[in-house]
C-alpha cells in the first residue's frame, strides 16, 4: 500500500514564517570557518551600532515597534518572494502579517481577542475572552516560549535576551570570522553571510544574504493596528482562544525543532514509560507504542486532540474490533464521517481479496484487484497498487517484473527509493501469515527507505503485554490480510 496524507494547515504555515525571520542568522554560524579570527575593533563597533536597533527588538527590550521583512528564498530552484510585517503595540497586543504569491495569513492579538485571518480562503478564526495556560501569544517573553529548549535556536534566543549588540558581536567574533568589506559599509560573517545597512527617510534597513537567499529587515516608524472591520466581509469562525494560542505556540516551537533540532531530539534518551492504557518501549532503537482500551482511553493515553469526524486511527481500530469481512470494512468507511485525506489498501486473508480506498471527508472511492483507473493505469492481475507520478511507474514495473514471486526481501525492495520519496517518514511491511511486521522510520538525515528495518512479532506483542491480554480473541475475527500489504509514508 502506498499511503499519503494531504491536509491544509494554515497554522503550520505561520510557524514556518516565524522561523524564517531568524534562520539566515543561524546559518552563518553553521557555515562558519573552523578558525578564530579577531575582527577589527572599530569595524566591530560600527557593526554593533548598526545592529543595536534590531537587536533591541529581537531581545524583547522594545515596548513598541514596527518591523517589515522582505525575503527572496530559493524553493525548488525558483525564487519565492515573502513579506512579513510584525508590529507590537503594547504588552498584550501585536499584528503579524505574512504574504506570499500563493498564500497569505495574518494574526492579530489584542487584550481580549485573538484572530487568524486567511484572506485567500476568505475566512477568519476569532477567539475571545481570557487566555489560560503556559503556551500563549502574550508578547512579553514570547521569543523564549516559542524557541523552547529542544531546538538549537533555544540557547541563541536566551543569549539575545542578555547584554546588548556590542556584547553579541564581540562573542560572535570569537566564534566566526567577521570582516568589513573594503570600500563598503557592509560585513561578511563566516565567509558566507553578507550583511549591510542603509537608511531612508521612512525606515532603517538591514540586508542579509546567504547563497541565493536574501532578506531585508526594515524598521518602520509605525504600522496602523488592524481593525476587525478589515475582515468583516470574511466568514467568521469562533474558536476557543486558549486553544488557538496554544496551537500557535506549540506549532512554532515544533517548527524550530524540525528545522533546527537539538541533540535532545536527534539523540534522544531511550526511556521506556507506562501509563494507564498505554506503554512506550524501545526495540533496537525504534520507539513502539502499545495502546489498549476504549477509543476514549486510547485517546487519553496517546494525548491527541479531537477533530470533526472519526480519526483514521480510530477507524482502523474499529475495523479490527468490529469487522470480519472486507465488505464490513468498506461499509464502515462509507458510513463514518472522516477527517483528513488518506489512501488505504485493505486485504482479507480469508478470501484472498483486497480493495484500494481513496478517502477524503467528502468522497470515498474503491478500487479492486486488477481494476483499471485513469490515475493508476491498467490493472495488474490480483494486485492493488496505489501511488502517483514516476513513483507509480516504478512501483508498477517492479510488481509486474516480480509478479507471483514477491517474498519478504522483494516486498521491502518494492518500497525502496525512488518509490519512496526523499520525505519518506515511515515504511511498514506486514507478513500476515506469520503475524510479523517490519518497520523503518526516518531519522534527521535519511528517509525511512534508507534506514534499517526492525522486525516485530505480533504474537509476542499481543500475548506478552498485560495491557492487551484480551486482544487475541478480537483479532481472530478481524480482517487479517494474507497477502503482503505495504505502507510507505
Amino acid at each position: 500500500m502506498i499511503r499519503s496524507k494531504t491536509a491544509q494547515r494554515p497554522m503550520f504555515a505561520v510557524c514556518i514564517a516565524f522561523a524564517l525571520v531568524a534562520s539566515l542568522s543561524l546559518r552563518s554560524r553553521a557555515l562558519a570557518d573552523a578558525g578564530t579570527v579577531e575582527a577589527d575593533a572599530l569595524s566591530r563597533k560600527e557593526l554593533a551600532e548598526s545592529v543595536e536597533p534590531f537587536y533591541r527588538i529581537w531581545s524583547g527590550k522594545e515596548d513598541r515597534f514596527a518591523l517589515r521583512v522582505n525575503g527572496s528564498v530559493q524553493i525548488k530552484g525558483t525564487p519565492q518572494a515573502i513579506q512579513l510585517d510584525v508590529a507590537k503595540f503594547d504588552d498584550q497586543s501585536f499584528d503579524f502579517v505574512a504574504v506570499h504569491p500563493e498564500y497569505a495569513v495574518s494574526v492579530h492579538r489584542r487584550q481580549e481577542m485573538t484572530a487568524m485571518v486567511l484572506p485567500k480562503h476568505k475566512k477568519v478564526f476569532v477567539g475571545n475572552g481570557r487566555v489560560e495556560g503556559a503556551d500563549t501569544l502574550v508578547p512579553r517573553g514570547i521569543s523564549t516560549r516559542l524557541a523552547g529548549n529542544a531546538s538549537q535556536i533555544g540557547p541563541f534566543v536566551q543569549m539575545l535576551g542578555q547584554g546588548d549588540a556590542a556584547s553579541l558581536i564581540s562573542l560572535a567574533s570569537s566564534l566566526i570570522k567577521i570582516e568589513q568589506i573594503d570600500g563598503e559599509e557592509s560585513w561578511r560573517l563566516g565567509g558566507t553571510v553578507k550583511i549591510w545597512f542603509d537608511k531612508t527617510d521612512v525606515d532603517v534597513r538591514m540586508h542579509v544574504a546567504v547563497d541565493s537567499h536574501e532578506l531585508t529587515v526594515s524598521l518602520l516608524d509605525e504600522l496602523i493596528p488592524a481593525s476587525p472591520a478589515t475582515w468583516s466581509d470574511l466568514e467568521q469562525v469562533a474558536i476557543d482562544r486558549s486553544e488557538m494560542e496554544e496551537q500557535f505556540s506549540r506549532g512554532i516551537r515544533r517548527a524550530w525543532e524540525v528545522v533546527w533540532p537539538s541533540h535532545e531530539l536527534t539523540i534522544p534518551k531511550s526511556l521506556s514509560k507506562k501509563t494507564a492504557h498505554g506503554e512506550l518501549k524501545y526495540v533496537e532503537g525504534q520507539r513502539l507504542v502499545v495502546l489498549a482500551g476504549t477509543p476514549e482511553q486510547i485517546g487519553t493515553a496517546h494525548g491527541e486532540g479531537q477533530w470533526d469526524g472519526v480519526p483514521m486511527a480510530t477507524l482502523m481500530r474499529r475495523a479490527l474490533e468490529e469487522c470480519s469481512t472486507l465488505q464490513q470494512v468498506t461499509d464502515l468507511w462509507t458510513k463514518s464521517p472522516r477527517t483528513c485525506e488518506y489512501y488505504y489498501v485493505f486485504a482479507d486473508g480469508k478470501t484472498n481479496d483486497a480493495v484500494g480506498v481513496a478517502a477524503t471527508p467528502e468522497k470515498l472511492e474503491l478500487i479492486g484487484p486488477g481494476q483499471a483507473d485513469a490515475r493508476l493505469g491498467e490493472g495488474i492481475q490480483d494486485a492493488v497498487v496505489l501511488s502517483a507520478g514516476s513513483r507509480l511507474e516504478t512501483l508498477r514495473a517492479r510488481v509486474i517484473e516480480n509478479h507471483g514471486k514477491i517474498d519478504t526481501e522483494k516486498a521491502l525492495w518494492l518500497m525502496s527509493r525512488p518509490v519512496a520519496m526523499s520525505s519518506n517518514l515511515h515504511n511498514v511491511l506486514f507478513i500476515p501469515a506469520d503475524r510479523v511486521f517490519y518497520v523503518a522510520n526516518a531519522d534527521h538525515h535519511n528517509p525511512a527507505a534508507d534506514r534499517p528495518y526492525v522486525k516485530f512479532d505480533l504474537n509476542a506483542l499481543l500475548g506478552g503485554s498485560g495491557l492487551i491480554s484480551a486482544a487475541n480473541a478480537a483479532a481472530k475475527e478481524a480482517v487479517v490480510p494474507n497477502r503482503v500489504p505495504l505502507s510507505v509514508r
